[in-house]
């Protein structure tokens, strides 16, 4: 799923939508920058979908 991922931003240029100036009624929680509350951290959607820090892929489908 993550390597789907990865490709479909390659494709688009890392394009996310809804980006931050859609407004925070009703996409709080769905723009990129919006925080994530989970049990012991905090972090952002940006964050979570973004791994090329991880790992990267050798070829993405097209």
């Amino acid at each position: 799923m993550d390597r789907i991922w990865e490709s479909w931003l390659t494709r688009y240029n890392r394009v996310y939508a809804p980006d931050m100036t859609a407004p925070a009624d009703p996409y709080w929680g769905e723009r990129i920058n919006d925080a994530l509350d989970n049990p012991g951290f905090s972090t952002s959607i940006g964050i979570m979908l973004d791994r090329r820090e991880y790992y990267t892929y050798d070829a993405l489908p097209s």
